[in-house]
């Protein structure tokens, strides 16, 4: 589900592309959750294999390190509009603004490729 970019062997995994942010910063898990505003245990949990972490954890980071949310998703994630209203209106405010943010930074993607 989450990737980074596409090598021309694999897309990356979200582990692998946090430890590359990390590797290119030359951030310690302690400096890398001080600048994303998450904590070290998260951080951690970011760098595990097969996680699916929170909306508002992606959103830390590429916050923190002004990449475009897409990015950490895959091309072919294509949710169903249903659940995804069904989410947004039961959602907090903080929430539906994430939910706002991540459909403007799929908008923004698609404008770019056309």
């Amino acid at each position: 589900m989450f990737h980074y970019y596409e090598s021309e062997d694999k897309a990356m995994t979200l582990d692998e592309m946090i430890k590359e942010l990390m590797d290119v910063h030359e951030m310690s898990i302690p400096q890398f959750a001080e600048k994303t505003g998450l904590s070290a245990k998260t951080v951690r949990a970011l760098l595990t294999p097969n996680r699916n972490p929170k909306l508002k954890t992606i959103f830390a980071v590429t916050k923190a390190f002004g990449i475009p949310p897409h990015y950490f998703f895959d091309d072919d994630m294509t949710p169903d509009l249903f659940s995804v209203i069904a989410i947004f209106c039961s959602s907090t405010p903080e929430k539906q603004k994430i939910i706002m943010d991540l459909i403007k930074s799929f908008a923004d993607k698609k404008d770019k490729n056309t």
